[in-house]
């Protein structure tokens, strides 16, 4: 659930009930008077729900597609074939397959990069297997040294929690729990999909990685990342080619780029670490 909206109260026909009583409506009495029904108004008048969202099988690990307009060239350096740099961009607007009965007009961003790490070691990286730190591949979270990281004005959750997959057919399967802090407090839940898209688990040539919100607060309609990793060159760097759409109260382009940002620097910041 998120923020509930105050709905004017009726004070005109609070009048006509004092007058059939022949009494006044004196301020502070009809405030009294009336402070249940406000309350029950705050708590479910334009309160949102949590909804369930298909994330079918059949779309498995598969990278998302993204709009002419987002698509950016991978980052350069004249005397670094493997630069660290996301380059980044992003459209509102685009359209998209969210899954073979679903398509969707949501924010997309598309971004390119290099790690200078072997694709089996970022790949490892991307793969929590416990609750708590490390975990390098979730969204930011609100202080608690996030902040060095994280670009500025980013919609960060307040708390974050790993949970064990449900999909035992795909390589990796985890889910990640969400919770912000708000008028009305917010969750929602991520389930993680990863694989081989070519090559086998143990001697990949190319990784598929992706997530979807699933289930929470209906006010977050769509939010899916996906990641294609693939050794260059000779598997001394590894390419990452990252697509993200989100369609969200309170969010525009610029928020999902921010996403694939953070998700970037997050990444780099765990294969760097011993």
């Amino acid at each position: 659930m998120s923020r509930a909206v105050l709905r004017p109260w009726p004070h005109a026909l609070i009048r006509r009930l004092r007058r059939r009583r022949g009494t006044s409506p004196r301020p502070t009495d009809r405030g009294i008077r009336a402070l249940p029904f406000i309350l029950l108004a705050l708590a479910l008048a334009g309160c949102p729900e949590d909804v369930k969202d298909a994330f079918p099988k059949s779309v498995g690990y598969q990278p998302l597609t993204y709009c002419p307009q987002v698509e950016v060239a991978w980052p350069t350096d004249p005397v670094d074939p493997c630069p660290e740099v996301l380059s980044v961009t992003s459209a509102p607007g685009c359209g998209g397959e969210l899954n073979p009965d679903k398509w969707v007009v949501t924010n997309h961003a598309h971004g390119r990069a290099y790690l200078k790490a072997s694709l089996l070691a970022v790949w490892s990286t991307m793969q929590p297997t416990h609750q708590g730190d490390p975990n390098w591949i979730r969204l930011c979270k609100t202080g608690g040294g996030d902040d060095a990281w994280t670009v500025p004005g980013s919609q960060c959750a307040d708390s974050w929690s790993w949970l064990p997959g449900e999909e035992p057919e795909f390589p990796v399967s985890f889910r990640m729990q969400y919770h912000k802090d708000e008028i009305i407090s917010v969750d929602w839940v991520h389930v993680w999909r990863q694989g081989p898209l070519e090559g086998t688990v143990a001697a990949p040539l190319a990784v598929g990685a992706r997530y979807q919100k699933t289930l929470g607060i209906e006010n977050l309609r769509v939010q899916t990342t996906s990641y294609v990793l693939r050794p260059a060159p000779n598997d001394t760097c590894t390419s990452i080619e990252m697509v993200g759409w989100l369609d969200a109260d309170r969010t525009d382009y610029t928020t999902v780029a921010g996403t694939l940002q953070n998700a970037y620097n997050l990444l780099k910041l765990g294969v760097h670490t011993p």
